[in-house]
């Protein structure tokens, strides 16, 4: 019996698609509507961040399989609040101490409220770094 992956794949389909060829053939035939979906959804936003439609579809490809692999045989929950966690890790990241007003009008939020999330994403920083600590001392 052959071993098929998380999405039907087998060794050979995953070597067509690690060589880029026939992508939409081998996902089309082996996936399930809703892995095509997501992979069009990805793409999209590749595409929309500049990069072209063949490398975006490959790229969203890849992705999903990375996601697939790690969440192999377990569900997984995407909160609907997960947009809005991305987006004050963004904040978080891009913020340096001087560009408050790019902050402001890049996200639309007021500067306390971009106050707020650094200074929560600050402390969320601080207690996983934290943890790790502990951990390595275990």
């Amino acid at each position: 019996m052959e071993n098929k992956d998380l999405f039907g794949l087998n060794k050979h389909d995953l070597a067509q698609i690690e060589q880029h060829q026939a992508l939409d053939d081998v996902v089309t035939k082996n996936w399930e509507q809703l892995a095509n979906e997501l992979v069009d959804v990805v793409a999209a936003d590749y595409t929309r961040a500049g990069i072209d439609q063949h490398p975006a579809r490959q790229l969203a490809y890849r992705a999903l399989m990375a996601i697939g692999l790690y969440g192999s045989g377990r569900q997984i929950y995407i909160p609907k609040s997960m947009a809005r966690a991305m987006r004050d890790k963004s904040i978080y990241d891009n913020h340096n101490g001087k560009n408050m007003a790019e902050l402001v009008r890049r996200y639309n939020l007021t500067e306390q409220q971009i106050y707020k999330i650094i200074a929560h994403q600050r402390n969320l920083n601080i207690s996983l770094r934290q943890t790790d600590w502990v951990k390595d001392q275990n």
